[in-house]
């Protein structure tokens, strides 16, 4: 039922082409009903940037969660992103930021990178970077990495950990196993995510590594997690980034979730397989 209700409201938005205008008539910018309910929110400025906060009621860590919202670099964050970020925050005890980073194509890299590095800076003006964990799904994911790559390529302080969850490693799509995989995604079509990823690189060449981390020098970063679905058009991908990881002996905690489709796990606390997934994300925080 959820994989025909993703082909008949968000792949149309992907193929065949990509339609900017609809997705974003479903970007959240300020916290969900339901993520207000689980925590308590507050309104986040630096100087143009903006966000929110996400408090636990029952604040049992002093660490932080930075999180990179996904929506192809064009659109976000949605009310799912909210929904689990902010179950997650509750369950660890664990205050999250979520930041409405500047979104292409009206602004394409390095400006989401730009905004996102500057929060993490600001972050780590009054706290240890250890207690500061990126997480991110899809773009955000491979937004999140990107930056982590960036910030170790110029010495600064790394994040404790980083949290991948269906991450778009690779915005040139030119992987070959990509083709075979879109047969199985009801979510996410080739021509759409092609066209923001376009978008996203502007004048960038798409295979830059902050752009597109799969390419990059993934050594001596954090640990990560990065949760997959193996019905996800970005799988060929994340399984590359692991062969890599186990080459240069990256700390990567790697699942491949059965005929689980793109970015599954926001759809707690309606699918068992979301529950189950932020219940691990939770016990490795």
């Amino acid at each position: 039922m959820l994989n025909l209700t993703l082909k008949k409201l968000v792949q149309v938005h992907f193929n065949p082409h990509l339609n900017v205008e609809k997705l974003r008539i479903e970007s959240f910018v300020k916290p969900s009903p339901m993520a207000r309910k689980q925590c308590l929110s507050e309104d986040f400025r630096l100087d143009e940037i903006q966000g929110s906060w996400l408090f636990p009621h029952k604040k049992k860590s002093n660490k932080i969660i930075l999180y990179f919202h996904g929506g192809a670099y064009v659109y976000g964050p949605s009310i799912l992103q909210w929904r689990m970020l902010s179950h997650i925050s509750k369950s660890t005890g664990c205050t999250a930021l979520m930041v409405n980073y500047r979104c292409a194509p009206e602004h394409p890299y390095p400006a989401a990178m730009e905004d996102m590095e500057t929060v993490y800076d600001y972050l780590t003006n009054f706290m240890k970077s250890e207690q500061i964990l990126f997480m991110g799904d899809s773009a955000g994911g491979g937004l999140a990495l990107g930056l982590a790559m960036k910030l170790r390529d110029r010495k600064k302080q790394l994040p404790a950990k980083l949290i991948l969850l269906s991450p778009w490693l690779d915005v040139s799509m030119t992987n070959k196993g990509i083709k075979g995989q879109a047969e199985l995604d009801n979510m996410l079509a080739i021509p759409g995510l092609s066209e923001a990823g376009q978008m996203y690189c502007g004048k960038e060449d798409e295979k830059n590594p902050y752009i597109s981390p799969v390419h990059g020098d993934i050594r001596d970063l954090p640990p990560i997690y990065l949760m997959i679905g193996t019905h996800d058009l970005l799988l060929p991908d994340c399984r590359e980034f692991q062969r890599r990881a186990q080459e240069e002996g990256v700390s990567l905690k790697y699942e491949e979730w059965e005929e689980m489709f793109h970015d599954w796990m926001l759809n707690i606390p309606y699918l068992p397989e979301a529950t189950e997934a932020v219940q691990k994300i939770t016990r490795w925080i």
